[in-house]
Parts: C-alpha cells; structure tokens; sequence
C-alpha cells in the first residue's frame, strides 16, 4: 500500500472522497541529559548569549530568541529548573524579557541545531540566530551538530534506548487518521486535535452507506479538516471500493 504524507490541496474547493481505516499515534519525546553540563562546558554561542548578548541587543533585535534558545537549551543540558532560572532570568531581565517566556521553553521544547541557529529569521519563535554575532565556531564545534552535544555525554541525544546518557520526556502525543483517498488510491495521514478527532469517529458512526468526503475549512487563520457526508453510495461502487480495501489491508 502506498503511504505518504498529506499532499491533499487545501485550495480545492471539491471534496474529496476518502474512507477512514483507523487512528494512529506518535509521541513527542525530549532528550535530556543525566548529568547537569558545567557552565565551562557550554558551546560557544550559549557562552555569547551570557557574556554579549545578541549584537543587536541594544534595539531589542534577538533578544527573545537568544532567551527561548538558552532556556531550551538549559533543559536538554539538564539544568534543575531553580538554577537554570536564576542563570537565565540573568540575561533575560537585563533585556526586559518575563519568565513566561522561560516556562514556555524549559524542558518544553528542543534546543535547535546548529544549522538552526546559523540561519536567518524574521524573529521570536522562529530560532535563527543567524546575524546576531553569537555563532563563533571553535576547534570542537566542527564535530558536533546541535549546540547541547558540544559538553554532554552523548553528542546527539539520539539512540540512547537504554536512558544511559539521558531520560525522555514525553511532551505529546499527535494523533493522525488514517485515510484512504479514492482520488489518488493512496493511502494518507492527517494530524488532527482532539475535537476533529470526535467529529470523524461521529461521521462514521453516521455514515452507513453514505460517502465521506474531505474539504477545509479556515480557522482563526489556519486550514483546517472539515468532513462531510455525501449521499449515499451506489451499490456497485462502494462495493468495488471495499473490496479495494479487503485487498490491500
């Protein structure tokens, strides 16, 4: 069976026909690390954030993002949330930056690449740093490619199953339907919350041989899902289409 992601076009005005063959899940997990990283330890551009500050740091330019990417930073390194606060609240209040802002971040969310944080942003929440004079590469950064792997014990916070080096943190858990789209004849994964996950499992407690279609809908600015329950099937080929689904499940 051919999966992909979404390439539904959220532009279309028709709906499309799909049939829905069940719910999948995946959790968002943070690495962070089993020992504290000593301040002596920390890459150079967290060491900047400290010492200099963003170079447009006297406009206001960067200042949110170096504080979002210090606190994300702190939490992977695995700073107890007192100390991180205190070393952060350091740097943060100089720029008139609240401790909302370390909250939403701290053990939160994950620390950026290196590539990340060497590129270009409009702004906060976007973490390019790129432009701020805090990327100065030394001799070791060459080897590491995300800014907490330059002092912990596992360099990349990846294959770590047995929790040596570090624990992880659940954050979510995204849900996705999966989908079958009668357009296409491939199989699709949607992303959806909780309240759109109960109006699909309604449609199709209510469907009977009704089709499912899938349009949009815009809300507060986003594309959304909206499902829909056309009429009913002919007979001939809705059965052609479970028959489809017999074969390929």
């Amino acid at each position: 069976m051919s999966r992909a992601k979404i390439t539904f076009d959220k532009k279309s005005t028709e709906p499309i026909p799909i049939s829905f063959l069940g719910w999948k899940s995946r959790r968002v997990q943070l690495w962070i690390s089993r020992r504290p990283m000593d301040r002596s330890e920390f890459p150079p551009c967290i060491q900047n954030v400290l010492s200099d500050g963003p170079s447009d740091a006297e406009k206001g330019g960067g200042c949110n993002r170096a504080a979002a990417f210090l606190a994300a930073f702190l939490g992977q390194a695995g700073w107890p949330e007192q100390e991180a606060l205190a070393l952060w609240q350091g740097f943060a209040h100089t720029h008139n930056i609240k401790d909302p802002l370390f909250h939403r971040w701290f053990c939160r969310m994950h620390c950026p690449s290196c590539q990340t944080v060497k590129s270009t942003s409009s702004g906060y929440p976007r973490l390019g740093l790129g432009g701020l004079g805090l990327c100065r590469p030394d001799s070791r950064c060459a080897q590491v490619a995300w800014p907490v792997g330059y002092g912990c014990d596992h360099p990349s916070g990846q294959d770590d199953p047995r929790g040596e080096f570090g624990v992880m943190k659940c954050l979510d858990t995204l849900v996705f339907a999966r989908l079958q789209d009668w357009r296409t004849g491939r199989e699709m994964e949607l992303e959806m919350n909780q309240g759109e996950r109960e109006e699909l499992d309604q449609m199709v407690r209510d469907q009977g041989r009704r089709s499912l279609l899938l349009g949009w809908k815009r809300v507060k600015g986003r594309v959304r899902p909206l499902f829909i329950l056309g009429e009913a099937e002919e007979t001939d080929s809705a059965s052609a289409r479970r028959s489809m689904l017999s074969e390929q499940i």
